[in-house]
């Protein structure tokens, strides 16, 4: 397949626009992040990018965006300020997208994934004020890292509870097991603002100290208030919310229904939001009817 070309056919100019409108549609607190940030679109990543992840494209491995910058936690006072670069790979995203919503969607995904690496390690650990984020000699963990990859294998190792729907995702990463930890660690690194929705209440106690200077209490608060108000949303919201909220892969069928202890509600603009979604799946219809109904005979 030709690169870029894709199963949609979108032109570059086209993927710019839904890259916009994917960036646009973040919630203000991932919007406030990208103030330093410069999202920018490439056709496909280098040979060299892909090795040094050890990912290898003849298995199929995608690189769907990639964080280059300085992340907070190396930056010191020499520091110029030009703006880090989260690149979203038009290519890869296009072969893996089947509609328009999709691209945004795998969009949102990579940026907010891609965020956690530029501010992971950015904030003191509280209660431990020494506990540094920069390695010491040829380590190659900092005693922050160290002690934050400790508490993770703590928490996976507690015993079912309020904060089980997030321990279920943790469990669910591929390829995970007890002598591959790698995706699990890359996860709580990159993936935890999105997978909480950017609510402190929703990170296990164990972890919290490593996000409280960075994350703030959110509208739910635990597990169960974000599961019910998920359940409680209609069939037109869902898929936004999961969108909105990161918590598209949720697996809600151990808790049968669970009752939302306040409005549900998706926030303002959700009108508009959902009019827009609902005019480019009619367009994404329109666009493809043609390969809907095959060739005439």
């Amino acid at each position: 397949m030709t690169a870029g070309a894709g199963t949609l056919g979108l032109s570059e100019r086209r993927f710019r626009e839904l890259v916009a409108e994917a960036l646009d549609g973040l919630p203000p607190v991932f919007g406030e992040l990208l103030d330093n940030v410069a999202v920018v679109v490439e056709d496909e990543p280098s040979e060299e990018e892909l090795r040094e992840l050890g990912m290898d494209p003849e298995e199929g491995d995608e690189l769907l965006g990639l964080y280059q910058g300085t992340p907070l936690d190396a930056r010191g006072f020499e520091y110029g300020g030009l703006p880090d670069r989260v690149v979203i790979y038009r290519g890869p995203i296009l072969r893996i997208a089947r509609t328009r919503r999709e691209v945004i969607e795998q969009v949102q995904e990579t940026v907010l994934h891609e965020l956690g690496h530029a501010y992971w390690g950015a904030f003191p650990v509280s209660g431990s004020p020494g506990l540094s984020w920069e390695p010491e000699g040829d380590e190659p963990l900092s005693l922050a890292m160290q002690r934050y990859h400790e508490d993770v294998l703590e928490f996976m190792r507690q015993p079912p509870g309020h904060y089980e729907l997030f321990r279920s995702r943790l469990r669910n990463i591929p390829e995970l097991r007890a002598d591959n930890l790698d995706g699990l660690f890359h996860s709580v690194e990159a993936d935890v603002v999105g997978n909480v929705a950017g609510d402190l209440l929703l990170v296990p106690p164990i972890l919290r100290k490593y996000w409280d200077r960075f994350l703030e209490p959110g509208p739910w608060g635990t597990w169960y208030e974000a599961a019910a108000w998920l359940q409680a949303l209609s069939g037109t919201e869902r898929p936004l919310a999961d969108q909105y909220t990161g918590f598209a892969h949720l697996d809600l069928r151990p808790y049968g229904r669970l009752r939302p202890a306040g409005p549900v509600q998706l926030g303002p603009g959700v009108a508009e939001a959902l009019g827009r979604e609902e005019r480019q799946r009619l367009w994404d219809f329109t666009d493809q009817f043609d390969l809907l109904l095959g060739e005439p005979d």
